[in-house]
């Protein structure tokens, strides 16, 4: 094998810098007409280049068709590229909206772009489908996150965009836990609930809601006020799929009186909601506990019950899979965005980190939670992670990658990362640092090799990067190598 010449591998690609965005006349759908204005934006976004829109293919020029298509997987799609004479030709084809928009965000992530530049490889065929039917993250607008409390809601949109752009189906709120109000939030809870909502039936994504039942349940006044506030969700709501409701972690309640609660809360979904399933978790519930809800449910087996949570201090995930009827579902909470005293701990980490990082610092760990998510994967229906912020933006993108495809190796995800929010040139060199980062937290300070190593190549991509200063995820790198190193020095001081 030999290295192709710069004139091959131009002549391997296909020009879409003119090219035309074609929604079919015939077929056109709201689904297909939100997938070509999102192609649309983000090429713009990142070439400058705005591509018009076209219900025919032109007579001359590119074009990339958007379509949806019949198949039996309601989310899969297929991508085709080719030279038809004199013209390219690209073809994204979908099952239903999520299909569409799936393929949409594979091509995206599969383009060669640039500043007034836009090509994809011909002869690509890519068709694919995902292994986890629920895949998603919760973003709960609430005091006690780090990042998304002073968000607007087009902030919003563009994040829910591009998770669901990397194969996310699922976002969930929490829309009334906690109370206290955020001087930083530009809008209400209400007010983002509702708008949340409208995002992701715009998507075509599910809606969830984390509600915990944190009062006394015994007390019944107490129990109407919450009963009230789901209420007020369920009017609220656009699009409702589940409401997940921990039996701990908050809540106390046994459950004698958690069951009974969710009954009532299924009995007012259904008038809003119908589709929509209530789904428990059983974190924090002792052998006792655990064994009243099985025989609840083996007794019962209501319909309005979509399955079972696994979260943080829940019994094994094996355990409650073999307990748990085959009707119900087994969704997993992982906590992706704690770094000490959480479900998933760094693994011998330097005191110097976690004296001073704390929980929530910025934490690309592709490695360790490619792991995690493969040990557990094939034993639930998927996932719904616990976030906090965005300084676990890169677990999420692994999260979301191998919940389509669990054979994909950490490395490979996070050059799609890279390519599709950095820059294709830089996309294998930032994929490598972000790696880089997690190695630094390996072991003892002292005695890990990579922290100047790892600085100094970030400094050298930033060097190559300048235009990506504003781009919020490109620092978020960069403040982490130098903290490493500057941690680093402090320790040698010490000594």
């Amino acid at each position: 094998a030999g290295i192709a010449s710069p004139a091959l591998a131009r002549a391997a690609e296909l020009d879409l810098s003119r090219a035309t965005v074609v929604v079919e006349a015939r077929s056109q759908t709201a689904a297909e007409a939100t997938a070509a204005a999102v192609l649309v934006e983000e090429i713009e976004r990142r070439t400058g280049i705005r591509l018009p829109v076209a219900n025919a293919r032109p007579a001359v020029g590119a074009a990339i068709v958007v379509r949806m298509r019949p198949a039996a997987n309601p989310e899969s799609y297929r991508i085709e590229s080719r030279a038809d004479g004199q013209r390219a030709v690209v073809t994204v084809s979908g099952a239903g909206q999520r299909g569409v928009l799936y393929g949409v965000g594979a091509l995206l992530r599969k383009m060669d772009w640039g500043k007034g530049r836009l090509s994809v490889e011909a002869g690509l065929v890519v068709e694919s489908r995902p292994e986890s039917s629920i895949r998603g993250h919760q973003l709960g607008y609430r005091a006690t996150a780090n990042s998304w409390d002073a968000w607007t809601v087009e902030q919003f949109d563009r994040y829910i965009r591009e998770l669901a752009l990397f194969g996310v189906n699922s976002i969930e709120n929490i829309p009334f836990q906690d109370p206290r109000n955020n001087p930083l939030m530009k809008i209400s809870r209400r007010e983002m609930n509702r708008a949340m909502s409208g995002i992701c039936k715009k998507y075509g994504l599910d809606y969830w809601v984390w509600t915990p039942a944190d009062v006394d349940l015994a007390d019944k006044a107490k129990r109407d006020e919450l009963l009230a506030k789901f209420v007020e969700v369920f009017d609220d709501s656009a699009t409702l799929t589940g409401v997940f409701v921990p039996g701990g972690d908050p809540g106390h309640n046994p459950p004698e009186l958690v069951m009974p609660l969710l009954e009532d809360i299924a009995r007012r979904l259904e008038a809003k909601h119908p589709r929509a399933k209530v789904w428990l978790s059983l974190q924090g519930f002792n052998a006792q506990k655990e064994e009243a809800v099985y025989r609840y449910i083996e007794e019962k087996m209501p319909d309005w019950l979509g399955g079972l949570v696994a979260g943080p201090s829940s019994p094994p995930i094996a355990r409650t899979r073999a307990r748990l009827p085959g009707k119900y579902g087994l969704r997993l909470y992982p906590d992706i965005t704690h770094n000490k005293i959480c479900q998933y701990q760094v693994a011998d980490w330097d005191q110097a980190y976690a004296l001073t990082l704390g929980r929530e610092a910025v934490n690309p760990r592709a490695a360790d939670y490619a792991r995690i998510h493969n040990r557990y994967a094939a034993s639930s229906d998927g996932f719904i992670s616990y976030s906090d912020g965005v300084h676990d933006d890169v677990n999420k993108i692994v999260w979301s990658a191998l919940g389509w495809d669990r054979s994909r190796q950490p490395r490979e995800i996070l050059i799609e990362y890279a390519r599709f929010f950095f820059a294709p040139e830089i996309a294998e060199e930032a994929a490598d640092a972000m790696l880089a980062l997690e190695r630094n937290w390996a072991g003892p300070l002292m005695e890990n090799g990579s922290v100047e190593a790892t600085l100094k190549e970030r400094r050298r991509l930033e060097a190559k990067g300048p235009q990506l200063e504003g781009n919020w995820r490109w620092p978020t790198n960069l403040l982490r190598a130098n903290y490493a190193a500057r941690s680093e020095e402090h320790t040698s001081e010490l000594q």
